[in-house]
């Protein structure tokens, strides 16, 4: 059997990195300077190196306060394009963005651990792709004049994260879009999705198309109903069900309607045919799916590696979430997408494509003004404004010019080792078995 050992993958913020909420989706610099200054106040970006990205400030000069009607409309710009609100998905993904900070915590950024007495994991062989063999000069100039010949990058983790040179995803002839204005991802997220659907129209000829729900914005960035899907590699699906349950997307699986054998087959193509990093599934329906994988002769130590559910691995990559009886919510690595994230982040902030973990806002405070209005206002705490000004007290003085941070996108993100894919033994699953409810 080829198996990797315990996985731990550290995708690698910087200390300190701020949560994105708020974040401005990122454009080109010559848009940039068009909705901000639409809506009042004029970007102007200090010049910066790549070198030095990670500090660079982004000041913004702003118009005088003003009425209440007008702070609601700064509010509702600071949520961002990517704010809309879908009723349908309410559920936010706290689990698989708590399992990523605990990676990060744990680990040196970017490196495969294993614990004490645990096997070391194997690292992916190298992937091989033209937009690899970049210099890192080329990659800084692209970013300036051909940002789209780099292709899709995705920068950061789920949960903080943005996504550049996203990709739509395509209606297809076995999947359909619940949502197209938010499937955007990389052009590795969209292949891996695809391959595993075919996979399961090759097992099962036939199959009804699969209910493909979120994946992520054009920029990326924040998501309404969501902490994750930030970065172009998270998608939610959903199940396949048994042909007499008429259930519809987003229905709740059991085992009176899901079609158990295409739902693991669909499960099987994602650790066997992707880079899979996270597969969330209810508890309750890991069960039905390992047990049916048993049935039909799948190796037993492969599925206590790769199930939660009686599994024997503290790196599972099939996990349980509540709320994921209704979909499944898959994460994928992305090779070339991260990589290039990682190599281009210094140029992308300091061309003024993404913002930077922090950068400030110069305001002119007007008579009347009172700290806690202004913080307010940008959506800060008064220490913050305090610690950037140096101010013992809350007293402003009219006329005078204050530093007001903000939070921007994604800090440096760590540099990404892929694990090597966690795959059955030969001959494993080989019994023959036909699918309930034949379409």
């Amino acid at each position: 059997m080829r198996h990797s050992g315990a996985l731990l993958v550290a995708l690698g913020l910087l200390s300190g990195c701020a949560p994105s909420v708020g974040a401005q989706p990122a454009v080109p610099p010559s848009a940039a300077a068009d909705e901000v200054s639409a809506s009042g106040e004029v970007l102007v970006e200090e010049p910066a190196t790549a070198e030095r990205a990670a500090s660079v400030e982004v000041v913004e000069v702003s118009a005088p306060m003003a009425d209440p009607a007008e702070e609601l409309a700064v509010a509702a710009e600071l949520g961002g394009e990517n704010q809309a609100v879908h009723a349908h998905e309410d559920h936010e993904d706290t689990v698989e963005d708590a399992l990523e900070e605990d990676s990060l915590a744990e680990v040196p950024e970017g490196l495969l651990s294993a614990r004490p007495g645990e096997a070391a994991p194997e690292e992916a062989a190298p992937v091989q792709s033209p937009r690899l063999l970049l210099s890192r000069a080329e990659i800084d100039r692209r970013v300036v004049k051909d940002l789209a010949s780099l292709g899709p990058l995705s920068v950061g983790v789920g949960g903080k994260g943005v996504l550049v040179n996203g990709v739509q995803m395509q209606e297809g002839p076995h999947w359909t879009l619940n949502e197209p204005s938010i499937a955007y991802a990389t052009d590795e997220t969209i292949d891996f999705l695809q391959r595993s659907i075919l996979a399961v129209q090759k097992q099962f000829p036939g199959t009804p198309k699969l209910q493909i729900g979120h994946l992520s914005a054009k920029r990326g960035g924040p998501l309404r109903s969501h902490k994750s899907h930030q970065s172009g590699r998270d998608v939610d699906l959903g199940f396949y069900y048994k042909a007499d349950s008429h259930a519809r997307w987003y229905a709740r699986a059991h085992g009176g309607n899901l079609d158990v054998a295409r739902t693991w087959a669909l499960v099987r193509a994602f650790l066997t045919e992707t880079d899979v990093n996270y597969i969330f599934i209810n508890t309750s329906i890991q069960v039905l799916l390992k047990e049916h994988a048993i049935a039909i002769g799948e190796d037993r130590e492969w599925l206590d590696d790769v199930f939660e559910y009686g599994g024997k691995s503290r790196w599972s990559i099939i996990r349980h979430s509540p709320g994921h009886d209704t979909h499944i919510h898959v994460r994928f690595y992305n090779p070339v997408a991260q990589e290039m994230g990682w190599r281009a982040y210094g140029a992308l902030v300091s061309s003024g494509r993404i913002k930077p973990p922090t950068f400030y806002t110069s305001y002119k405070a007007q008579k009347g003004d009172i700290l806690g209005r202004v913080a307010k206002r940008f959506n800060v705490s008064v220490a913050d404004i305090q610690k950037a000004n140096g101010l013992r007290s809350t007293k402003i003085v009219a006329g005078r010019v204050y530093r007001i941070p903000r939070k921007g996108q994604v800090n440096q993100p760590g540099r990404v080792v892929i694990p090597k894919r966690r795959l059955p033994p030969l001959g494993s699953g080989s019994h023959e078995v036909a699918a309930p409810n034949e379409h």
